[in-house]
């Protein structure tokens, strides 16, 4: 049969379950950036919004056949299309794995991007083109 599609509040659970095991050993705490918290928020809705699409496309078919005999699309095929495809960049925002962060506080990768920035510009060094 394959495997179960996983949408809205069940993908969240599972995501937040599988972090939870990936996170098993590593050093607390563990911190989301404000934008990763955003994204899976985000991730939240719009997996709930393709369940609805779904359930949609389910209970009035692909397309419907008018009187006169014009096809049309059911409009929730081209929202389901849309809306997935919104996803996979929200999903490339989160990332569990906190190895890229000089240290475990939220924005730090913007804070050393600030520090040697200044250290640079304090030196007087000019940025290479």
């Amino acid at each position: 049969m394959g495997r179960k599609k996983l949408f809205g509040n069940e993908l969240r659970e599972r995501y937040e379950n599988e972090l939870a095991e990936a996170n098993e050993g590593l050093p607390e705490p563990y911190y989301f950036s404000s934008a990763e918290l955003a994204a899976l928020d985000l991730i939240q809705k719009h997996g709930n919004t393709m369940t609805r699409l779904e359930a949609a496309i389910a209970a009035h078919g692909y397309a419907t056949v008018s009187d006169s005999g014009r096809v049309t699309i059911n409009p929730a095929v081209s929202e389901l299309r849309l809306t997935a495809g919104a996803l996979a960049p929200l999903l490339s925002r989160v990332d569990p794995d906190a190895e890229d962060e000089p240290d475990d506080t939220p924005g730090s990768r913007s804070a050393a991007a600030r520090t040697i920035a200044r250290a640079r510009w304090d030196s007087g060094s000019k940025p290479r083109r």
